[in-house]
């Protein structure tokens, strides 16, 4: 008896078979017995090892809702709310209207660079540490990892 993994394109085991004759083919890799638990892994040639395959991350742990999202504006979200700005009416508009902000979206990341590029918001004195937007503002809004409390979708492993 002969068994072979059936691999994918990416080399990843999708089922395991077994044929009394041999088989070839691109897209087997033989084995020394039947083993079901490499269904899932992934077959490095090089070596003849099968690894884990890297996993996704789910790209809805970037997903959070939108008070969450101005929560990380910090003291920016009270001058973008009180400002007559056209580009903090622009942004409390677009997301104003969103069941949740994908921080991975790039237009996103478009919106807080208009701020940057029209200095706004404007430092407010009730508003201590406020305006304007920074890039460095800008990277911790869009890439501090999100907390469940955060999360448009409760419950996700990541």
């Amino acid at each position: 008896m002969h068994f072979y993994a059936q691999i994918d394109g990416d080399r990843r085991a999708f089922a395991i078979t077994q044929a009394l004759d041999v088989l070839e083919g691109a897209d087997l890799v033989a084995l020394e017995t039947y083993d079901t638990t490499l269904i899932g892994k992934v077959h490095n040639p090089a070596t003849g090892a099968w690894e884990a395959a890297a996993t996704a991350e789910d790209a809805r742990l970037w997903w959070v809702d939108v008070g969450p999202f101005y929560d990380r504006f910090g003291p920016d979200a009270l001058a973008i709310a009180a400002s007559d700005h056209g580009a903090c009416k622009a942004v409390q508009t677009l997301t104003g209207v969103r069941k949740y902000i994908d921080l991975r979206d790039p237009r996103v990341a478009a919106m807080i660079d208009m701020l940057i590029a029209t200095a706004q918001p404007t430092a407010q004195p009730w508003a201590p540490g406020s305006g304007p937007m920074t890039a460095a503002k800008k990277a911790a809004i869009l890439n501090t990892p999100t907390t469940e409390a955060e999360r448009h979708i409760k419950g996700l492993e990541g």
